[in-house]
């Protein structure tokens, strides 16, 4: 996504979907789309003339000139969520606006162009490491890299009221003072923990009375409720079976990939037909379908051979 701001008036345009456990599209994760796809939006917000390039140093070069069209009475920003879902060719972080390769990024800045990106550090994922180094990182003192850790009972308040508005929902009195001491009681509140607490109790009615599980106290409790609520609404058999065929890709499964693992299983067929024979030995196609609905916010997308697929 980014911004455009000028003459007091913003103009906000969208890509990437981005999100923390996240969200990326098949699109966004290789580099050459990605920066494609920027170049694009760039170009149609300014009505700025491009050109479809497959050399990423092309690309670069292409991009540097549309930024240098920008008006300068006007501020773009850049938000860039999750890039650690980037392919591997893209964690080196040369393809930001600030850090091209060798290019005039570095050496003209461009005052009217900002960046706001956000990465998780997590395992032999490097990126931060490399991103930290690019952007001269002096230490705890620097405030251009804010690490994002336990947040507050105050900060949730807060962040949930903007959530519920983005959805054009609310909660109840009795419900969000609930909310709020339950928050106060949590020695630790991370930003994925305040994510799923939020997605529980988006699903509240106003009638509801306000109750959470006394057992809800860290990530796993939650994402281990919310799997039993998927089962609840669907076929406890074909969720359970579907979620563990999905954990074992760690490259991902595409639909119809997934869709042929559930058909071949007697377990699942036996749960879905179980009063009739199924006519073609395949379970329905919308039945992962609406299970993948459910659980889009929490999976990440990337693309092969030009067919997409998902993985945690």
């Amino acid at each position: 996504m980014f911004s455009a701001f000028g003459g007091g008036a913003e103009r906000r345009f969208g890509f990437f979907g981005g999100g923390a456990a996240h969200s990326t599209t098949p699109t966004s994760t290789a580099v050459h789309k990605f920066l494609m796809s920027i170049t694009e939006q760039i170009a149609k917000v300014y009505n700025l003339p491009y050109n479809y390039y497959q050399s990423k140093i092309q690309l670069y070069e292409q991009l540097n000139e549309l930024l240098h069209k920008i008006p300068k009475d006007e501020i773009l920003i850049f938000l860039f969520d999750a890039i650690n879902q980037l392919d591997k060719d893209g964690h080196d972080c040369e393809w930001l606006p600030f850090g091209f390769r060798g290019h005039a990024f570095r050496s003209i800045p461009f005052k009217n162009v900002k960046c706001i990106v956000s990465v998780i550090k997590r395992g032999e994922n490097k990126i931060l490491e490399t991103f930290t180094k690019l952007i001269g990182y002096a230490g705890k003192n620097d405030e251009n890299l804010i690490e994002v850790s336990s947040m507050n009972s105050v900060e949730v308040a807060i962040i949930y009221e903007n959530w519920f508005k983005m959805k054009k929902r609310c909660l109840s009195d009795e419900q969000a003072t609930y909310i709020r001491l339950f928050m106060e009681q949590q020695n630790t509140i991370l930003p994925l923990y305040m994510k799923l607490i939020f997605d529980i109790i988006i699903q509240w009615h106003s009638y509801d009375d306000p109750c959470l599980p006394v057992e809800l106290k860290g990530v796993d409790a939650c994402i281990l409720y919310i799997f039993k609520q998927l089962e609840r609404r669907y076929n406890p058999v074909l969720v359970s079976h579907s979620l563990c065929y999905l954990t074992m890709t760690h490259n991902g499964i595409s639909g119809n990939e997934l869709e042929d693992l559930l058909s071949l299983d007697n377990s699942v067929l036996g749960s879905v037909f179980e009063f009739f024979l199924p006519p073609t030995g395949r379970i329905p196609g919308t039945l992962w379908t609406r299970i993948r609905n459910e659980l889009d916010e929490y999976l990440t997308e990337t693309e092969i051979d030009d067919t997409p697929l998902s993985y945690w």
